[in-house]
């Protein structure tokens, strides 16, 4: 039977039609976020600033999802998402120490390596466009390779991972659900290069800012259609083939923001097939505990040791 004579697949298409604003959301709401990030931006705003957009872009996108889910299934209830929202909270202390460790380490990078080549390695002349697209670039390198060598380990990286691969549906809460050592370690590796080459504040934060919304953009629940773009940014129509429970399909599309490393490296991958007639999480569900503290713990069941 042909996929577009499908009748699950038209009824699904039905209730998650969201017409041109499926075209039209991504580049309005990363319009909105770097614009408002540029304008609004003070050192001593930082703090404030990034909550309020963090806030703001998961408003927009639960209402999203909510409106028009991709697959009404996927949107759960709160009883279904409060791990997720556990995930959460755990993260922010854990982040706030990566970043501070990474700035800590990077600074004394930067002295040595301007000290080294005797001026700054990073174009601060350059425009502000051209730095925020390279610094995304750097940004996404090491996380990048670190990902993809989840993927690869049948050890302890991957069962560290595995955890953000259990669910079988996404939504725009499921880009937290990470262990916490996974999340120190992403987020040192984004930070520490981009501030070890010496870029500018602002640049840095409008790159976490759109890195942030990004990867809430790219698990949520909305039918978001790129287009040309999939060439640009890894989002939700790449970003639900990595979480296929056929590690064939989801052992590609690892970069965070960008899709530049995949293309590079070989690893992009956009199949033509409707990714809601594919199972989503992992081979061996049983592999991931369904207890938080567990999960937390990396306790593997009895069969597994």
């Amino acid at each position: 039977m042909e996929l577009e004579n499908h009748p699950r697949v038209n009824s699904i298409e039905m209730r998650s039609s969201g017409g041109i604003l499926r075209y039209l959301a991504f580049p309005a709401i990363v319009i909105f976020v770097l614009a408002t990030s540029y304008f609004s931006y003070a050192p001593s705003k930082e703090q404030l600033l990034t909550p309020l957009i963090f806030f703001a872009v998961f408003g927009i996108a639960f209402a999203l999802e909510r409106a028009y889910p991709f697959m009404p299934a996927w949107n759960g209830n709160w009883r279904a998402n409060r791990q997720d929202g556990i995930f959460f909270l755990i993260a922010q202390p854990v982040l706030a120490i990566a970043e501070a460790l990474a700035l800590s380490l990077g600074v004394s990078l930067a002295t040595h390596l301007s000290s080294s080549f005797a001026h700054t390695l990073w174009p601060t002349s350059a425009h502000i466009a051209l730095q925020v697209i390279l610094a995304l670039l750097v940004h996404d390198f090491l996380p990048y390779w670190y990902h993809r060598l989840s993927h690869q380990s049948s050890g302890w990286l991957w069962h560290i991972h595995a955890i953000h691969h259990a669910p079988t549906r996404m939504y725009s809460l499921n880009f937290v659900r990470f262990h916490p050592i996974n999340s120190f370690v992403s987020s040192f590796l984004m930070l520490l290069p981009l501030v070890a080459l010496g870029v500018p504040g602002p640049v840095i934060f409008m790159v976490a800012i759109i890195g942030k919304t990004h990867s809430m953009l790219s698990h949520t629940n909305f039918d978001f259609r790129l287009g040309p773009l999939n060439w640009i940014f890894s989002m939700a129509e790449l970003h639900r083939w990595h979480h296929a429970r056929d590690m064939r399909l989801a052992n590609a599309n690892y970069a965070a923001t960008m899709i530049f490393w995949d293309i590079l490296f070989g690893t992009r991958h956009l199949p033509q097939e409707d990714i809601r007639q594919t199972e989503l999480g992992i081979v061996n569900q049983a592999s991931v505990p369904k207890s938080l503290w567990d999960q937390l713990c990396l306790r593997r069941p009895q069969s597994l040791r």
